[in-house]
């Protein structure tokens, strides 16, 4: 973590979030607290383990 006034690490963490509000939170019709946390976890785990990462190896 950085020290206050010098946020280097939040970029990271703000792309993580908006993407995460975008792929859940706006692409989907939800009615109740439930719903929304099963969505935001079945997309974690998609997140994680499935999606294709794009790493540029040495």
């Amino acid at each position: 973590m950085s020290r206050k006034g010098t946020p280097l690490d939040d970029s990271p963490m703000e792309s993580y979030h908006s993407i995460l509000k975008k792929d859940t939170l706006y692409n989907n019709y939800i009615t109740n607290l439930e719903e929304y946390i099963a969505i935001v976890e079945d997309w974690i785990e998609f997140y994680n383990t499935k999606r294709i990462k794009n790493r540029k190896r040495k």
